[in-house]
């Protein structure tokens, strides 16, 4: 409910990465000019209570929902960083959503 209210009904949103963006689950380069320092980065200037609420469906998805809880444990096995298999979750669930409503 507190994704909905806070965003005017995705009307605020023109497109699912901006939503993204907004979420925190983007991640962007850290580059200065012409040269590219380190890995991608997440902003923190974002909306930290719907952060919150996607991590928690994360959390809760992995747990109960057998296929997500298979790619999870898929996208751990090759990546090993659990945090980041979280954040791919977010976004294809963003994503998905997104399709599904054109």
């Amino acid at each position: 409910m507190n994704i909905i209210l806070s965003t005017n009904e995705f009307k605020n949103f023109t497109s699912p990465k901006k939503f993204a963006s907004y979420a925190g689950v983007e991640t962007f380069k850290r580059q200065s000019g012409i040269s590219t320092i380190g890995t991608t980065r997440i902003s923190h200037i974002v909306n930290k209570k719907t952060k919150s609420l996607l991590h928690t469906f994360t959390v809760l998805s992995v747990r109960f929902v057998p296929e997500i809880k298979a790619y999870f444990h898929r996208k751990t096995v090759t990546d090993k960083n659990k945090k980041r298999s979280r954040l791919v979750i977010v976004a294809v669930f963003i994503l998905g959503a997104s399709a599904k409503k054109i």
